[in-house]
């Protein structure tokens, strides 16, 4: 990777990540996308030199030009954070033709739409339905693209295909869960993010999220329980923990389900 390609990946990581802070800011308060940026203390207007991603909280060490008043780090985390992300994913899935170009771009939507959950749900405790639907769905085009090229459209072998049973298969499960628990284990919203997850992870890498997802969700439950005083009845974002999991699958999923199943003794 050269220097010029990785830097340009990186600062376009950062703006999305500038939108995503939009995102997650206004739409869980059911605020529309539309409008200019503004200082959340003083309502001021953004000028262009406010808005760099990263550089401009850097220069203006975290506080509004305008009104002086300290602005919220989250803003500059998010940016870092998805800049950083976006760069590990091309890494991971680097484009030398039209037909890795979309995968890295399908990987791309899918890291957006999880750190959007990731955050709305641990702040919030829910789970947009317009986020699952534009994820699920511009996911699912990248996959058809994909399949179309690769000439295993609606084949076994076929990304979409897998993904959308994966989807059904995993959505299932969760209702079941629903179900039985009336909606004390899992909310209806887990129930929608599953469809996306088995879109984003198909069979087997879906399995990797889920056990993932389970298991970091033990863990930190546990760990609230003794150094938060939590208790079992404590609700706890799963949509969030389902987040995390899905990313480590979508850049490990394949080689954790080999190891997974050589260490069950599954696998030789």
């Amino acid at each position: 990777m050269s220097f010029l390609i990785g830097l340009f990946v990186f600062i376009f990581g950062a703006s999305i990540g500038s939108f995503l802070n939009v995102v997650i800011l206004r739409l869980p308060d059911g605020k529309t996308l539309n409008g200019f940026s503004h200082c959340p203390n003083c309502n001021h207007r953004l000028g262009f030199f406010d808005l760099f991603p990263i550089l401009s909280f850097v220069f203006l060490l975290g506080k509004c030009r305008y009104c002086k008043k300290t602005i919220s780090r989250r803003y500059f985390y998010i940016e870092l954070i998805t800049a950083l992300l976006t760069l590990i994913t091309y890494l991971i899935f680097p484009f030398y033709n039209f037909y890795t170009l979309i995968y890295f771009l399908r990987a791309l939507l899918i890291l957006y739409v999880l750190i959007s959950v990731f955050i709305i749900d641990y702040e919030h405790f829910i789970i947009l339905d317009g986020i699952i639907l534009f994820g699920s769905v511009s996911v699912a085009i990248c996959s058809g693209i994909l399949d179309y090229i690769s000439a295993s459209m609606l084949t076994w072998n076929s990304l979409l295909l897998v993904g959308l049973l994966s989807g059904l298969g995993l959505a299932t499960f969760f209702y079941i869960q629903y179900l039985l628990s009336k909606g004390k284990w899992i909310g209806l919203g887990d129930i929608k993010f599953a469809f996306f997850l088995g879109i984003a992870t198909p069979f087997p890498s879906i399995i990797a999220t889920i056990l993932l997802a389970y298991f970091i969700g033990a863990f930190i439950g546990l760990a609230l329980i003794l150094f938060k005083g939590a208790k079992l009845k404590s609700e706890v974002p799963f949509g969030t923990f389902l987040s995390a999991a899905c990313l480590i699958a979508l850049y490990y999923g394949y080689p954790l389900m080999q190891w997974y199943l050589k260490l069950i003794g599954l696998r030789y």
